[in-house]
């Protein structure tokens, strides 16, 4: 059994012997309506209006006594990350936190507060694990990093919108040291030269050391990743791909060729990946001249903006004709679709190639839509339409992920939508064509007096 499948076992055990979703953090919603339906002054007397506000004072108060509890859990839980000696101990305090997150999630229906909690605590998990390889580094007799480095997530963590099951999108950025000046003691030289025995000893003229070490890093670390829960990208959008790990100066000069001339390894879905970076450990300056930089190029060339708007717009959803749901005609995936692909994946990169045009560096896609109603590019009614469609697709999402922990198998995103109720497929297929006004409007914005 692979990592991967080990770790949604251990969840689904997690699941069953954790606190049971019955005591609750959400608010009594319905005694609140009832204290709000009977809390009419003109009808009342004075004790009995009292009456009523110590019926709020009661459920508010033990409200908050138990989200501060769930609070100083999670807390307790991610400090435990920064303490912890093993890797098998970062990993159980991952199955640990991730089964928390869900059983919240299962009380209170928060996609927002599960995306912040999975995101802080990876991020925690990240850093803790390159501190681990640092080490191992070390003791294996590679030294210290030879350079500043940062490791920078992308996807669903770059935007900080985690959910239980996820994989790996990163990068690696090294500072640049000239090879002339690249200075290793000679065992270390020697390793660095002949990575794997397996290899022909090479030229030390052919072998750039500095990268070489941090193949070496990257080979570690990714597999640190996998080994705690968070499984290897299937595309391989990881530093131990070389097209996602280089120097600052190198990454750079790639990025110019593609972006200034159109020609180079890197292509417009990368610059798409690339748009929602964010540094998550080691130098943290150095993360920013290169999303500095990477964002500079782009905001200095429409011909980019556009080609990047063009996929987005043109992404289809999965509502057709009479606004029945587009799904796959045959095979075992017959009468589903993709949520993630046909689902919030156009209404993403809509608001990502909006937010790249108008110059807003957040990546968040919560964050995005309220900066486009804050620029006045969308109205109030139209940002909550957009908020609520995604929250209800991610709902939707997070809802399939815990069934297939619970079924103990691997997650995939075909969804059934006869599944849902009456009532939830309505909201679904509202919540897509919200997306396609979105993606009206962008066409609009980037291609104004074009058809669609």
């Amino acid at each position: 059994m692979d990592a991967e499948l080990v770790f949604i076992e251990d969840l689904a055990k997690g699941m069953q012997t954790g606190r049971s979703p019955k005591e609750g953090l959400g608010i009594d919603r319905y005694r609140i309506d009832g204290l709000f339906q009977r809390y009419q002054p003109d009808h009342l007397t004075g004790p009995e209006q009292l009456d009523v506000l110590r019926g709020f004072q009661d459920i508010l108060g033990r409200e908050i006594s138990r989200l501060e509890a769930c609070e100083n859990r999670f807390s307790d839980l991610i400090a435990r990350i920064g303490q912890a000696e093993t890797i098998q101990e970062v990993r159980n305090l991952h199955c640990d936190l991730t089964a928390l997150t869900i059983r919240v999630f299962q009380e209170t229906g928060s996609v927002r507060n599960l995306q912040e909690k999975c995101t802080r605590f990876r991020q925690e998990i990240t850093c803790r694990l390159i501190s681990f390889v640092e080490k191992q580094m070390l003791e294996e007799g590679y030294g210290p990093p030879p350079s500043a480095y940062v490791w920078i997530s992308m996807g669903a963590d770059g935007r900080g919108e985690q959910t239980i099951l996820t994989d790996q999108d990163s990068l690696l950025v090294y500072q640049d040291i000239p090879r002339s000046r690249q200075r290793f003691e000679a065992e270390v030289h020697k390793k660095l030269i002949r990575r794997d025995i397996r290899e022909s000893p090479l030229e030390e003229s052919q072998v750039d050391l500095v990268d070489s070490y941090f193949e070496i890093f990257s080979r570690k670390m990714v597999n640190c990743l996998d080994h705690v829960g968070i499984k290897k990208c299937v595309g391989g959008v990881i530093p131990t791909n070389g097209r996602w790990r280089d120097s600052l100066k190198d990454w750079i000069d790639r990025l110019k060729q593609k972006i200034k001339y159109g020609s180079g390894t890197i292509t417009i879905l990368d610059l798409i990946i690339l748009m929602d970076a964010r540094s998550v450990a080691g130098d943290r300056a150095l993360g920013g001249q290169f999303v500095g930089r990477f964002r500079d190029l782009i905001e200095k060339t429409p011909s980019i903006q556009a080609e990047v708007a063009k996929s987005a717009v043109l992404m289809p959803v999965a509502l057709g004709f009479l606004r029945r749901f587009r799904t796959e005609r045959s095979g075992h995936r017959r009468g589903k679709f993709n949520l993630k692909l046909k689902g919030w994946a156009p209404l993403v990169l809509t608001l990502r190639a909006l937010a790249m045009k108008y110059g807003i560096k957040g990546t968040n896609s919560f964050d995005r839509i309220r900066s486009l109603e804050v620029l006045g590019l969308i109205s109030p009614t139209i940002a909550s339409d957009l908020e609520k469609a995604y929250r209800l697709l991610l709902s939707i999402h997070i809802r399939k992920q815990i069934e297939s922990i619970k079924l103990r198998k691997r997650f995939d995103n075909f969804f059934d939508p006869a599944t849902l109720s009456e009532d939830e497929q309505t909201q679904l297929k509202n919540s897509l064509l919200r997306i396609e006004v979105l993606q009206k409007l962008a066409h609009n914005v980037f291609f104004p007096g074009r058809l669609g």
